[in-house]
């Protein structure tokens, strides 16, 4: 039987994979098509060069390799780096014209270093969809639809977190309970549209107006709440205080109103040591609520533990 000779130089020239060696220098002593085409750069500016000069040239040319960074140098230097610390490795790279390759690394025995890719971008892009799939789909379950806060069931998953954590070390947690005044009224004379305009507005003033490590979400209807960690009675009455005055002083603007101003009436409950659920401070503060709008409305008031 004749032995058959196989041409392993030109099954890895035209082969879909790209193949790069580079000498113990890190200079190019081979690469096909596939490899050059991933670069961006024809195999004459590629073998013979040091890997350095390569990958500068198609930095500068905005060709091959996405390279994010402002400093090549240094981005080169980690390059090098990592290298030299880990002799093989596998790693997924994209390019700048959109295409995605997994990569594998190897350096053998004698420090030849040799680099195929193949490419993966319709697994990355069905990868990426799912992805933002499942964000979105977060998003949608976290999210109050009208208002872009939190909803009931997020909010309240976070408060329960915060109160633990309050219980657990003794720390301060304060609730706020914030109703708008009067809703009915408005939808009946202006109509639901409006009411969802007035909800909307009162939502992103509470949500620009608290800190960051706050918490504001919808409980539902008119009625919100905030949870203030690291934070007494009298800081969160400040707080409510200065959300109250911000309600009352802005107004709405639709298609069909102009200058429509509402006011809403806030409870305030404090974290105690006594508290064995969330349940505890919901309830002061719905209690408080319940005395502001009995007070004549537009108004905070502060829970006795």
């Amino acid at each position: 039987m004749k032995q058959l000779t196989i041409p392993f130089a030109e099954i890895i020239q035209r082969t879909n994979v790209a193949v790069g060696v580079m000498d113990n220098e890190y200079i190019y002593q081979y690469c096909n098509a596939m490899m050059a085409d991933m670069l961006g750069l024809p195999e004459s500016s590629i073998v013979g060069c040091h890997q350095d000069d390569i990958m500068r040239e198609a930095h500068e040319k905005s060709v091959g390799v996405k390279i994010d960074t402002p400093d090549i140098s240094a981005w080169l230097a980690s390059l090098r780096k990592v290298q030299m610390d880990v002799s093989e490795r596998q790693f997924v790279t994209d390019t700048i014209d959109g295409r995605y390759f997994k990569m594998h690394r190897m350096t053998l025995a004698s420090g030849i270093h040799v680099v195929f890719g193949m490419e993966i971008t319709e697994l990355e892009l069905v990868k990426k969809s799912l992805e933002e799939s499942i964000l979105a789909l977060k998003i949608q379950a976290t999210t109050d639809e009208l208002t872009q806060i939190n909803n009931r069931r997020a909010f309240m998953t976070s408060a329960e977190a915060e109160f633990t954590r309050a219980k657990r070390y003794f720390s301060k947690l304060t609730f706020i309970m914030i109703d708008i005044d009067r809703f009915k009224l408005v939808n009946d004379k202006y109509g639901h549209p409006v009411g969802d305009c007035v909800i909307q507005h009162v939502a992103s003033l509470l949500r620009d107006t608290i800190r960051e490590c706050d918490s504001v979400g919808r409980l539902g209807g008119e009625e919100f709440a905030i949870l203030l960690p690291n934070t007494d009675l009298t800081g969160a009455n400040v707080i409510a205080e200065r959300l109250r005055i911000r309600i009352a002083e802005s107004s709405i603007t639709t298609d069909t109103v102009t200058d429509l101003s509402v006011t809403c009436s806030l409870g305030v409950s404090e974290f105690s040591v006594s508290d064995e659920k969330l349940d505890n401070m919901i309830v002061r503060a719905d209690n408080a609520l319940y005395k502001a709008k009995e007070g004549g409305r537009n108004r905070v008031c502060l829970s006795a533990r």
